[in-house]
C-alpha cells in the first residue's frame, strides 16, 4: 500500500456518504408501479376493450426482398365477418430515396425485409381476422438479397435501395443526418449523433501513448421477446383518433397517423399507460414480435486504443457498421465517448 496525491477537479461530484448514511443506494425502494403489475390492475393494450371494436389481422411478405406484382383481396372480402380490407400503398416513417425516380415506379412498395406488411383485414373478431387474413393472395416478384453484413458490404452485393436515402429517428430509434454519403449498401460516415463529434488529434493522441491495443469484436442481433407484443387499439369519433399503442415513443406513433390521415396532430391522442410489449384492435402474434417489430441490430467494431502505463486513456478510435437497415444508422459509435474520459476520440459509424 502506498499513499497517492491527485489532484480533484473543481467539478467532480462529492463522496458518497457512508452506508448507513444513504438514502436509496442499498434500500428497498418501492417500484411505482409494482402495485398494479401485480393485481392485475395494469391495463395493457391488449387489455383495452371498446363498444362495437373490431380485430385486425396484417399480412406481411415472407421475403426479405421482392416487388409485390399483384394483390386479390377478393375471397377474404367475402368472409363472413370481415368488415374491412386495407392494402398499403404507401410507408411511412421509412426510408425514402433522394430522388424518387431512381426506382421504377409501382402501385405497391418495394418489399426490403421478412415481415414488411403489404395488407390488412378488420373483422368482428380476432379469429375471423386470422382466417381471412390466409385467403388475401399476393404474387411477388423475389428479389436478390444477402443477410450476411459482411456480405452486404461488398461492391457486387445485392442492393437494397437503388439510390442515396434518408430516415428520420422513430419510435425505435435509429435515424441518421441528412446528406450522408452511400456506396451501395453502406451508408457513412456518420458523426452527427450526440456526442459523436470528434475531439483532439487522433494521431497524436496514439503517438503518445504507451501502449495501443488493436481489436475487432462484433456483436449478435437481438429480438425483443416481451410478455405483451406489439400491438395497437384505435378509436375514431367525431373529435378525433384516440390510439392505445404498445410503445415508448408516443409522438412518432402521432405523427405518423396524423401523415396517413392528414389530422392535425392537436386531433390526435396517444395513450401508452403500460407498455409489455371505427374502432380497430390489432396485436401482432409472436412470429410477428420477431420479424416485424424491429431489433437491435448486429453490429461490426474496428477499435484501437492508446494508453500510458498508468491506464490514462491518450486516444479511442472507432469505426462501426450496423445493420439497423441502409437508411438508419444504428452503429454503437455514441457508447464508446460515453464509456471513458479520453482528450482525443473518433467514433465513426456506418
Amino acid at each position: 500500500m502506498r499513499q497517492v496525491t491527485r489532484q480533484v477537479p473543481d467539478d467532480e461530484p462529492p463522496q458518497l456518504p457512508v452506508n448507513a448514511e444513504l438514502r436509496s443506494i442499498g434500500k428497498s425502494i418501492p417500484r411505482l408501479d409494482a402495485v398494479q403489475k401485480v393485481t392485475g390492475a395494469a391495463k395493457y393494450t391488449f387489455d383495452v376493450q371498446l363498444p362495437g371494436m373490431l380485430y385486425a389481422r396484417q399480412i406481411v411478405c415472407p421475403w426479405p426482398h421482392a416487388r409485390v406484382i399483384s394483390i386479390d383481396t377478393s375471397a377474404a372480402e367475402r368472409y363472413p365477418g370481415v368488415r374491412a380490407v386495407h392494402v398499403l400503398e404507401t410507408l411511412l416513417q421509412s426510408a425514402r430515396l433522394r430522388d424518387p425516380d431512381a426506382e421504377a415506379r409501382n402501385k405497391y412498395p418495394t418489399v426490403r425485409f421478412a415481415g414488411q406488411t403489404v395488407a390488412a383485414v378488420a373483422a368482428e373478431t380476432q379469429r375471423i381476422a386470422d382466417q381471412a387474413a390466409k385467403l388475401v393472395k399476393v404474387e411477388y416478384e423475389r428479389l436478390p438479397h444477402v443477410t450476411d453484413l459482411d456480405a452486404a458490404m461488398d461492391d457486387e452485393a445485392p442492393i437494397v435501395f437503388p439510390g442515396p436515402v434518408e430516415q428520420p429517428s422513430t419510435a425505435g430509434g435509429g435515424g441518421a443526418p441528412e446528406g450522408l454519403p452511400q456506396k451501395g449498401n453502406v451508408r457513412g460516415p456518420n458523426f452527427g449523433m450526440p456526442g459523436m463529434t470528434p475531439t483532439g488529434d487522433i494521431d497524436q493522441g496514439l503517438a503518445e501513448a504507451d501502449v495501443i491495443v488493436e481489436a475487432e469484436y462484433r456483436t449478435q442481433v437481438q429480438t425483443h421477446v416481451p410478455m405483451e407484443t406489439h400491438g395497437i387499439v384505435a378509436d375514431w369519433q367525431d373529435d378525433g383518433l384516440t390510439i392505445y399503442a404498445s410503445t415508448q415513443h408516443t409522438h412518432s406513433v402521432r405523427d405518423e397517423a396524423a401523415e396517413y390521415f392528414d389530422l392535425p396532430k392537436s386531433k390526435i391522442r396517444v395513450i401508452s399507460d403500460f407498455t409489455g410489449g371505427l374502432i380497430a384492435h390489432m396485436m401482432l402474434d409472436r412470429r410477428e414480435e420477431h420479424v416485424s417489430a424491429g431489433n437491435r441490430p448486429n453490429s461490426l467494431q474496428r477499435v484501437r486504443i492508446g494508453a500510458k502505463q498508468d491506464g490514462t486513456l491518450t486516444a479511442i478510435d472507432v469505426i462501426s457498421w450496423g445493420t439497423g437497415g441502409i437508411a438508419a444508422g444504428a452503429g454503437i459509435g455514441f457508447c464508446y465517448n460515453a464509456l471513458y474520459p479520453c482528450p482525443n476520440m473518433r467514433t465513426e459509424q456506418y
